[in-house]
């Protein structure tokens, strides 16, 4: 007889509803288990966002909630800033004015 997976095991899909009602710390245990780290600074982004498109959030305050998560089952390690550059280059986030970073439509994919 097999346990069924939990959770947080599973593959994350772009139908995956996100609980934004969860605190950071726990919100990213949940969600980030084996992603990159544009991913990452995407998932904490969506966070801040509270998963709305177009919401802008300055990278001051995204490295500040980074580093206070950098253990091994949160983040994993330190912010670098090559984050949130290859992630505009792959289209999930954007910026319209410096150090202000905003999700677009397709950030879901980052759990494909």
């Amino acid at each position: 007889r097999t346990s069924p997976k939990r959770v947080s095991d599973q593959k994350l899909t772009r139908e995956t509803k996100l609980d934004f009602g969860l605190n950071e710390r726990n919100f990213i245990k949940n969600y980030s288990k084996g992603l990159s780290g544009p991913k990452k600074f995407t998932l904490l982004l969506s966070f801040m966002a509270k998963g709305k498109v177009g919401t802008d959030i300055a990278l001051d305050s995204i490295r500040s909630k980074w580093g206070k998560m950098t253990s091994k089952n949160l983040m994993g390690y330190e912010f670098n800033l090559n984050y949130p550059t290859e992630a505009k280059t792959r289209g999930w986030i954007d910026s319209k004015k410096s150090s202000f970073y905003h999700l677009r439509d397709k950030w879901m994919s980052i759990f494909d």
